[in-house]
């Protein structure tokens, strides 16, 4: 969020968003192993908002948006997470 209010900081900009990509991308590829327990249909939405991050990531970094749907979408998944 701090990355997103001094969005002139090209650095901890980047850092911050390359940080989150990896965790998506991380937890897509534990959605995808035959171990994970989760319904499929739950797995299928959420590797769909990853691969929504990757694209949202994409379009922050050539600076055709900024972070707030990435906020916002973390938030909402955080708040599930409780």
């Amino acid at each position: 969020m701090e990355a997103n209010r001094n969005f002139a900081d090209k650095p901890k900009l980047i850092d911050s968003l390359l940080w989150n990509k990896n965790v998506w991308d991380h937890f897509m590829l534990d959605l995808q192993d035959e171990g994970n327990r989760l319904p499929k249909e739950t797995k299928s939405a959420l590797i769909g908002i990853g691969i929504w991050v990757n694209r949202e990531t994409s379009r922050v970094m050539e600076g055709a948006t900024d972070c707030a749907g990435l906020i916002e979408i973390n938030q909402i998944i955080m708040e599930g997470l409780k």
